[in-house]
């Protein structure tokens, strides 16, 4: 695991696919974990050159125009919350008026994170693994790698996850929180990458229509739409 973690940082240059072969035989790595090993090996090292984030006028018509019961926001691989509509920001408490919310520091780092969600340790574990897969596609951003050092730093459970190298793309799953005006909240998600902007991802939430969840997304819909109006 030392050559992996060098590779990680870039300090392991140019190596031969014989060696990246041994590397994943040795540590009976998975295809996506074979996949992200391959990438990170061939990449340069990250450039430090930030360039801005730009969210298309269309984007945002497009998640302002979702079902008012289709919650939906736009991801940065460094985990930023973007944007978003006002069913997704009343279920997830976003406010990009106050502060930009970044989901894996409220995840790890807010007290309150741990009972918002019905298995706290599988979303965490899937952070994390998404968070390394997305190091392999954007290694030249430098806001993400900053993130991934200043959370080894500040969460023991953060760094104990990534320690783990579980890898995996943030495609679709089901996640249940518990929401403090509504109750439960029993949900899908699918990460939709933008062709335009691979660094930025659509993330919708549904329920089945007629689902106690349904309704109570429609009720923070309500709830939504009633504070914009004030």
């Amino acid at each position: 695991m030392e050559y992996y973690t060098k590779l990680e940082q870039g300090r392991a240059l140019n190596p031969s696919v014989s060696v990246l072969n041994a590397i994943a035989d040795a540590s009976d790595l998975d295809r996506s974990t074979r996949s992200y090993l391959y990438r990170i090996a061939v990449i340069e090292s990250a450039s430090g050159r930030v360039d801005p984030v730009s969210i298309p006028t269309e984007l945002h018509q497009l998640i302002r125009s979702l079902s008012d019961t289709l919650p939906a926001f736009v991801l940065t691989p460094w985990t930023d919350v973007v944007a978003s509509n006002a069913v997704g920001a009343r279920a997830f408490g976003i406010d990009g008026r106050v502060e930009v919310t970044n989901v894996t520091r409220r995840l790890f780092l807010e007290p309150d994170a741990v009972a918002l969600y019905g298995d706290w340790d599988e979303v965490a574990r899937d952070q994390v693994a998404w968070l390394r897969y997305d190091l392999a596609h954007h290694r030249d951003e430098p806001r993400l790698s900053q993130l991934i050092e200043q959370m080894l730093e500040a969460s023991e459970l953060f760094a104990k996850f990534w320690n783990e190298h579980e890898v995996k793309p943030r495609s679709h799953g089901r996640r249940v929180i518990n929401h403090p005006e509504v109750g439960v909240l029993d949900m899908f998600y699918t990460g939709l990458p933008l062709p335009a902007d691979p660094r930025l991802t659509v993330v919708t939430w549904s329920a089945p229509k007629g689902s106690p969840t349904a309704v109570k997304l429609a009720e923070l819909a309500r709830s939504a739409a009633e504070q914009t109006a004030v």
